[in-house]
């Protein structure tokens, strides 16, 4: 309904001011990836929330596409839209619910609004369901149904407080810790994905949740090149970053933001260099351990 509404008026001749210098288009490019990239980031640390509730036989491959079209076609459209709403709104696009009230009809508008309220309580259900998880595992003696439950009062009362009593505060806080968050995520995620790939996508439960003799126990593990991997990665991303309450030395010099590029790469290139070999013979004598056990079974 507001791309039908939307459409009309759309001037692709139009342009935004004067021809951006070189440099100018070249950071407006370098943002416009972070944003896109951005997105996968978000999921990289809640992924499993997903396929954790698919049967075990579920074939990784339609995961993959599955996911893959669905977000590109979904985000590809919204960002579409949402590029009309903002080109065809005076002052800029501050507010993505009111701020359409002048530019489409009302009933338009009002089912919109009911959208965004709809949306907003399905996109964060499973998230929630999730959430109740984790509180179970940290020890908090309630059942499934009444762990996401109290985390969803918790969240009705944060949501009331930042909409009634907070004077702007809470956000900007919160923002500024979303911006941060890509120092973190980035290396550690190509960390995650290139040690996943070296072992076929395949980790032993034994290891998941093991003790010290596990690889992944924590700075007793023998993959201690993981630890320094990230936190170089991390220190690359602090130096490349542009944020409201940070900006590092190279962001400042640069005039843009490139840690959501350097981070994964420093990251991933240390990973790469030093716990390749390691973590490939891992995975082999895991394989051959298991097609024992399978050929000592069958006899």
């Amino acid at each position: 309904l507001l791309f039908v509404a939307l459409v009309g008026d759309l001037d692709l001749g139009a342009r935004a001011g004067e021809a951006l210098s070189g440099k100018a288009t070249l950071q407006a490019v370098l943002i416009a990836i972070g944003i896109a990239w951005a997105g996968g980031y978000s999921y990289m640390i809640v992924a499993l929330d997903y396929p954790r509730y698919l049967p075990t036989n579920t074939p990784s491959r339609s995961i993959f596409w599955q996911v893959l079209t669905g977000s590109v076609l979904a985000a590809g459209f919204l960002g579409l839209v949402g590029t009309m709403m903002a080109a065809q709104t005076e002052g800029g696009f501050l507010d993505p619910v009111a701020g359409i009230r002048p530019i489409v009809p009302y009933w338009i508008y009002i089912i919109w609004i009911l959208a965004a309220i709809g949306g907003s309580i399905s996109n964060n259900a499973l998230t929630l369901y999730s959430a109740g998880l984790a509180a179970q595992a940290a020890g908090l003696p309630l059942k499934r149904w009444q762990a996401t439950v109290v985390d969803g009062i918790i969240a009705v009362a944060g949501l009331l407080y930042v909409l009634f009593i907070d004077n702007g505060n809470f956000f900007g806080n919160l923002n500024s810790y979303i911006v941060l968050a890509i120092a973190w995520v980035g290396p550690f995620g190509a960390v995650y994905l290139l040690d996943l790939w070296w072992r076929n996508w395949h980790v032993r439960p034994d290891y998941v949740h093991g003790d010290s003799s596990s690889p992944f126990a924590g700075l007793n593990g023998s993959r201690r090149i993981a630890w320094v991997a990230t936190i170089v990665g991390i220190a690359a991303a602090l130096l490349t970053i542009a944020s409201p309450e940070f900006n590092g030395p190279i962001a400042k010099a640069l005039d843009t933001d490139l840690s959501w590029a350097a981070g994964p790469l420093v990251a991933g290139t240390i990973y790469w260099a030093f716990g390749r070999k390691q973590v490939i013979a891992e995975a082999a004598r895991h394989a051959a351990d298991a097609d024992r056990g399978s050929a000592s079974a069958q006899d």
